[in-house]
């Protein structure tokens, strides 16, 4: 706790400093004045709801913290002010008669000393002095100067160059975050905070620009807490970016390097966008075995159209899109194929907006290629470009895919050939053996085993050098038929030799135990 002398104990600190506080109505450029936490007075006693009002500036406090308060000399030609890093990570805070925030700041010229700027300055105005930390004993010394050009918030359409300090500790803004209950990221302590504002709902997009790979928190302040946005990586290379529709409010743009502790300089912009620019080519693909074509138009993103695309991996919000939309009239397996001159993805969503599926490269080269199980149902097919961006033409269909014809096989097998498709084989396999089932090639490969009682078995990498290897034991229950799948990695044909081996590996007493999946 502090007390309340700190306003007359200022008074004179600025007095013996050389201050015109008290005969030119206050600091004007060109003064100096001493300050001392520790004979501060609490923070919320000089910015009601302090904790509200500067987390919308960037700052988490406690209205307990301790404070100092400087009264500035009106103006029309500005002031600067500075308070250099003397064991304490100052802020400084400026607020008018009525203790609205002008102005704020924190770290400056690569380092924690603080600095803020007004082009003008109004009649009743005061800067606020404390440190970022709660810090109650810290002495420093505020400089006063001529107004320089100076951006704390990122205003619309515009960009703000900053940086990000590896010695940072903001410990409190990080504890805020990760209490968000979508954010997973727990190392914030060393970001950088910069507020910004919108005015009536609108469609934006946030960019991070940074030699240094950079992640980006986007959060609102709501009611002195935060309600998560976005978070994003590596949207564009390795810098953040976020592409969506906000409401009306106060917003934080929260920067951090990846590994947390390196400095960085970044630019930061915000701009608003024209969600008539944004619009796809939407194509209604009513009919099976058609092909239907689209054209990836200038500006539109993924985004517009499918809102929720952030959640998932694979398509990007402001990547270029055709859509083709279609239904399903009964259960089946269905298979989908994009075609065009530049190198494609393509995912399928159902009707509440959720990725069934996503397929970059299918089995004739860059043109993706799905095969889906789909109940009756609304979908759309988005069909995106690999590189930034197209001015092609996508051709899409869809049809039901043929009944898959196996290979009926015997127990044990050891096949050593080429192949250019997946490999299906349905064996007998009988009860009081334990079998092993494994394949080996150049080409990555999965192997998927269903027992005659439906139990499904599935490896990928269990015999090492990306080959599948599986043990299972067949019992009275399970023994029978089984169906073998072995397919590539990658979705595509295998185009390799395959080393396929299903032998039986010891001699198992007969019994009536459940089936069991051994060395997976």
């Amino acid at each position: 706790m502090v007390g309340k002398t700190g306003i007359c104990l200022l008074v004179l600190l600025l007095a013996t400093a050389g201050c015109s506080l008290l005969g030119g109505g206050g600091l004007k450029p060109g003064d100096t004045a001493e300050g001392d936490l520790g004979a501060g007075v609490e923070i919320e006693e000089l910015i009601p709801d302090a904790e509200d009002v500067l987390l919308a500036a960037g700052f988490v406090v406690e209205d307990d913290w301790a404070a100092i308060e400087f009264p500035l000399a009106k103006s029309d030609d500005g002031i600067s002010l500075l308070v250099e890093e003397n064991r304490m990570d100052p802020v400084i805070v400026v607020v008018d008669a009525q203790g609205a925030v002008l102005v704020a700041g924190d770290d400056w010229d690569e380092s924690l000393d603080a600095f803020v700027s007004l082009d003008a300055v109004p009649e009743g105005a005061r800067a606020i002095v404390f440190d970022l930390n709660g810090d109650d004993r810290a002495l420093f010394t505020i400089e006063a100067a001529e107004a320089e050009d100076y951006w704390w918030t990122l205003d619309m359409d515009s960009e703000v160059e900053s940086f990000t300090l590896g010695d940072k500790e903001n410990e409190l803004m990080e504890e805020m975050l990760y209490d968000m209950s979508e954010m997973y990221r727990d190392d914030w302590e060393t970001c950088r905070v910069i507020p910004f504002s919108v005015d009536g709902d609108k469609w934006v997009r946030i960019a991070v620009e940074s030699e240094i790979d950079c992640i980006m928190a986007i959060a609102m302040v709501d009611r002195g807490g935060l309600t998560y946005i976005d978070y994003d990586d590596d949207t564009n290379g390795m810098n953040p970016a976020f592409s969506g529709e906000l409401e009306a409010g106060d917003y934080l743009c929260v920067v951090n390097t990846y590994g947390g502790s390196d400095d960085a300089e970044f630019t930061v912009s915000l701009t608003e966008m024209d969600p008539d620019d944004m619009t796809a080519d939407i194509v209604q693909a009513e009919n099976m075995d058609e092909w239907y074509t689209g054209e990836f138009r200038e500006g539109s993103m993924v985004l517009a159209y499918w809102p929720e695309v952030g959640d998932y991996w694979g398509i990007y919000p402001e990547e270029q899109v055709v859509v083709f939309e279609f239904s399903i009239e009964e259960d089946g397996e269905y298979v989908f194929d994009a075609s065009c001159f530049d190198d494609t993805k393509m995912a399928i969503i159902d009707q509440d907006m959720t990725l069934i599926d996503y397929n970059d490269d299918g089995p004739e080269g860059f043109d993706p290629q799905l095969t889906l199980q789909l109940s009756p149902g609304f979908y759309a097919a988005l069909v995106t470009p690999y590189s930034e961006s197209s001015t092609e033409f996508v051709d899409f269909s869809y049809y039901m895919a043929a009944p898959l014809v196996r290979d009926q096989a015997t127990v044990p097998m050891n096949m050593d050939e080429y192949t250019s498709s997946n490999l299906y084989f349905t064996m007998i396999f009988e009860s009081g053996q334990t079998y092993e089932i494994f394949a080996e090639s150049n080409v990555d490969l999965t192997l998927t085993v269903v027992d005659a009682a439906g139990e499904v078995y599935f490896s990928d990498d269990d015999g090492g050098d990306f080959n599948p290897y599986l043990e299972i034991e067949a019992t009275r229950q399970n023994s029978g038929p089984w169906d073998i799948d072995v397919e590539s990695y990658g979705g595509a044909g295998i185009n390799d030799n395959v080393h396929f081996v299903a032998r039986p590996l010891t001699e198992g007493a007969e019994d009536v135990s459940a089936p069991v999946q051994v060395g997976l």
